[in-house]
Parts: structure tokens; sequence; C-alpha cells
């Protein structure tokens, strides 16, 4: 096997770890949950089919999970996080999908 394909069996290997996440709504308040959880997320962005509508990084924390107060809620279709986990690997972005309400 070649170094690169080795390379990108670990990336797929942590892109899978990660893919686990839960988006919950409570009105104002976006809750996500994701793993592994000591991982750092540098960027919260909500989405609406593809495109990004709202910048929301001042509304969270960065603890896990992630609490989000936001002003309003706009439409949106998909949660987006830029992950840094802290074993070293490389870069990961997300997008989760969800169903949101207006609020």
């Amino acid at each position: 096997m070649s170094k690169l394909s080795i390379s990108l069996a670990i990336i797929f290997c942590f892109a899978f770890v990660f893919a686990n996440a839960n988006v919950i709504q409570n009105g104002k308040q976006l809750v996500i949950s994701y793993n592994p959880a000591g991982s750092m997320v540098m960027q919260h962005q909500l989405k609406l089919n593809g495109g990004v509508q709202a910048w929301i990084n001042p509304y969270c924390n960065m603890a896990s999970p992630i609490v989000c107060n936001l002003p309003t809620v706009p439409p949106c279709d998909t949660v987006y996080l830029h992950v840094i986990p802290m074993l070293g690997g490389p870069n990961l972005y997300f997008n989760y999908p969800f169903n949101y309400t207006v609020a």
C-alpha cells in the first residue's frame, strides 16, 4: 500500500469517527452535540441549501455540547462546523443537516 492510500485511509477513519453529531433546537437556542467531545470547534455557521446563511460564532460557547443562544433563527437546513482534533489530525469540515423551526 502506498503512503498516499494509507494517509487517505486515516483521514476517512477520522471523518467517520467525527461524523457523529446531534442538533436540538429549543426556540432560539441550538444545542449541538458532537464526538469526540475533546475537539475544538473554530467556526459555527448555519446554512440554507449549501450557502452561508448566518455566522453564529459570537452566540455559541466553545464547550461540548455547543450551546448557541441566537437572537433569531434564520431559515436554515444545515449546521456547519470547522473542527480541529486535539490528537493532531487534519482540520475537518462538517455539514450536519437538521430540521429547524422559525423562532
